[in-house]
């Protein structure tokens, strides 16, 4: 038996996409932080009826993993909050776990820590980045 193709969803992939709706196709993942980010009623709906229907699965980043993330995003100097620092320690879980996976997200700053690390992703509705940007640390002057 073929293992189902696992989608990791950060919070953007459900609002923004007004046609999203959880597949029997795939496996789903969010970081409790990730939820927590989900603030409309159909979102809300949505993500309770997956969690309901086991449709859905609520995992949390090991700490190892979310040291690693900040790392990556330190090292391109990217603003990334803890939520979604909690999807690219996930996605460097899985990779550890050797998971068949795609993070889905419309959030640039986690497709370029993404992008950096070598994680595969899409984008759900918008447009993915092109290339993966360095941003210049501030200094003192700035």
């Amino acid at each position: 038996m073929k293992r189902k193709l696992c989608l990791i969803l950060d919070a953007s992939a459900i609002i923004n996409s007004q046609s999203f709706v959880f597949s029997e196709e795939f496996s789903y993942y969010m970081t409790p932080n990730t939820i927590l980010e989900l603030k409309d009623f159909r979102s809300k709906l949505l993500v309770d009826n997956a969690l309901k229907n086991k449709t859905l699965k609520i995992r949390v980043p090991s700490k190892k993993s979310l040291v690693e993330a900040k790392k990556k995003a330190s090292e391109i100097n990217t603003a990334i909050s803890e939520a979604d620092l909690s999807v690219v320690a996930l996605a460097l879980d899985f990779i550890k776990k050797n998971k068949n996976f795609l993070v889905i997200t419309d959030d640039y700053s986690i497709q370029n820590v993404l992008a950096y690390s070598k994680i595969p992703f899409n984008s759900a509705i918008y447009p993915e980045i092109k290339k993966i940007i360095i941003f210049k640390k501030k200094t003192q002057e700035d």
